[in-house]
């Protein structure tokens, strides 16, 4: 992406002064028109300008639209978060203030991974300590087919026909950098542990 600016956005929202962040793109990325999208172009800028398209939507909302799918789809990974226990309807953790919390740092992480996917320096020890910590909360390589398959049903979802194909395939690629980059954090805690 050559010269990109990069807006590093917190984590933890929650600890922020309050003042909303703004994904801050190149103007390729603002120009880009996702029904039409030049062979030419790379999945960073693909990604980038998609992430930009979603990040217009209610963030509390597409966090809950996320976490409920990787919950109700996969109802084997539930015990990996406290709040799903003793609540077992849509409806029920839909009311969880926690559920909320925890899809706003995801989407938070997945919109500071993209703002730093042409700064890898940066990006790459955050996924991997991203990795290294969800290792200790239980959390095993294979379940990230099902956080992948809820990204790409929130992508849907908000961008409505504007996911195509292409999008897909560009989010497919830098999600799995995101995973092999996390397995490896994941592997360094694992060895740790023997």
């Amino acid at each position: 992406m050559g010269n990109a600016c990069v807006n590093v956005v917190p984590i933890y929202p929650e600890k922020t002064t309050g003042q909303k962040q703004q994904y801050d793109s190149t103007s390729k990325e603002k120009q880009l028109d996702l029904t039409a999208i030049p062979d030419e172009t790379d999945d960073t800028t693909v990604v980038r300008a998609s992430w930009a398209e979603v990040s217009k939507f209610n963030l509390e909302d597409s966090g809950i639209l996320l976490m409920l799918r990787i919950i109700t789809q996969n109802p084997h990974l539930a015990p990996l978060w406290k709040f799903t226990e003793g609540r077992e309807t849509e409806e029920q953790l839909r009311a969880t203030p926690e559920l909320k919390s925890h899809g706003v740092r995801v989407l938070w992480m997945v919109g500071a991974a993209v703002d730093s996917l042409g700064a890898l320096d940066y990006l790459v020890p955050v996924l991997e300590g991203l990795g290294e910590r969800h290792y200790t909360y239980g959390v095993r390589t294979e379940y990230f087919e099902p956080v992948v398959e809820a990204v790409h049903f929130l992508l849907k979802d908000r961008l409505g026909p504007r996911y195509s194909p292409r999008v897909k395939t560009s989010w497919d690629n830098i999600l799995k950098v995101v995973a092999a980059t996390m397995t490896t954090g994941m592997n360094k805690e694992a060895s740790k542990s023997h």
